[in-house]
């Protein structure tokens, strides 16, 4: 009897062990296994306020549709083309011209940031048609488009982040006639300059007899020239009063945050596996704010607040919504994720299920031995 006893304990210990190691694996799997699978491939939107978002008013600053593009950051790249090289010396004045230009683009540094850059290219032949009136060459104003193309196969392009403003100062060789620009209406165009929309600007330097005797232009006119062309690009109406000209970015920026933020609730709400990480939603928040600063700045006149407020109204705007983490599982919709995971965890639901019938099985008998 005592044997027996003693046989059917230690059959007990052995179901108690089975029952232990079954229930084990039942619970990794449901309490580690199951929440750790959510974890990693649920798709994380933190909280935003899309109600505020989807609420902003449409657009009701008219911006131009021509013009630079709006940008807190731009390179502006001086190139000096000369038909000549021997002709006249302008390598050595480059140091001269960054020198004056930082001085004047350092007006803008409310509005946005300038990085300068500047080269020397010889250009022999504009490779255009050019009709010669009497001592001079004419340049009508439906060639100009003509003249960007082969120029910036010459040109030395930069790589960067920053939009780009292209101006070219191009010098007329001593030994031709000067070239002058004309508008389709035969009238010249006084500051003998174009500018392209989104590209920059190109002006046409004579030599004087001054600069033709002694290889070297003057400096003013060249620094002239620049900041003409810039003006013209932004529609500055005056480089020394620029009350008038924060106020227009600062509306464009206010504009511009407006419709991207609209467009980013619009964009979340519908597609739902897009990933919204908590870096997205401060800067989302961040522009919200500002922008809601900058309209009330606005109204009140306070421009260089207001100028303030929509510079980071924009930056954290743009920022957000080019932001790479919102394509993280872009093209990893929920049909795929079914059929990746599946293979996975298929096995491991058959492992479960014999687990939890073996269970069962184990707990009647530990139950019937429990009995006698």
């Amino acid at each position: 009897m005592s044997q027996s006893k003693q046989e059917n304990r230690e059959e007990i210990d052995q179901i108690n062990t089975r029952i232990i190691i079954s229930i084990s694996y039942i619970v990794v799997f449901l309490v580690i296994g199951v929440p750790l699978w959510w974890c990693t491939t649920r798709v994380y939107r933190a909280s935003l306020p899309l109600s505020d978002m989807q609420n902003l008013e449409s657009n009701h600053y008219q911006t131009k549709s021509l013009g630079m593009p709006l940008s807190l950051e731009y390179d502006v790249l001086l190139s000096l083309v000369h038909s000549d090289p021997l002709g006249s010396d302008v390598a050595k004045t480059v140091e001269e011209i960054e020198e004056n230009l930082y001085a004047i683009l350092r007006n803008f540094s409310d509005v946005f940031d300038v990085v300068f850059k500047s080269q020397c290219v010889h250009v022999p032949d504009l490779k255009i048609p050019l009709a010669q009136m009497s001592e001079q060459y004419a340049l009508s104003e439906n060639q100009l488009p003509h003249i960007i193309t082969p120029l910036e196969s010459q040109l030395r392009t930069h790589l960067s982040n920053r939009t780009t403003i292209n101006v070219v100062i191009y010098f007329q060789n001593c030994d031709k006639p000067p070239i002058y620009l004309y508008y389709d209406n035969n009238t010249r165009v006084p500051s003998n300059a174009f500018s392209s929309p989104s590209w920059g600007g190109i002006h046409i330097l004579n030599p004087d007899s001054k600069s033709c005797r002694y290889p070297a232009f003057e400096l003013n006119h060249i620094i002239s020239a620049i900041v003409t062309e810039i003006q013209h690009l932004f529609d500055i109406k005056d480089i020394q009063n620029l009350h008038e000209f924060k106020h227009r970015k600062a509306q464009e920026m206010l504009a511009s945050t407006r419709r991207t933020l609209k467009s980013l609730a619009k964009l979340l709400s519908e597609i739902a596996n897009i990933v919204i990480s908590e870096d997205v939603g401060r800067k989302i928040r961040r522009s919200l704010k500002a922008l809601e600063d900058g309209e009330t700045f606005s109204k009140e006149g306070r421009v260089d607040e207001a100028l303030k407020a929509a510079k980071v109204a924009y930056e954290n705007s743009e920022s957000a919504f080019g932001d790479p983490s919102l394509l993280a599982m872009q093209y990893f919709p929920e049909e795929d994720k079914k059929s990746v995971y599946m293979p996975l965890f298929l096995p491991l639901v058959f492992v479960l299920t014999a687990s939890l019938s073996n269970l069962k099985v184990l707990l009647k008998e530990r139950s019937r031995l429990l009995q006698h």
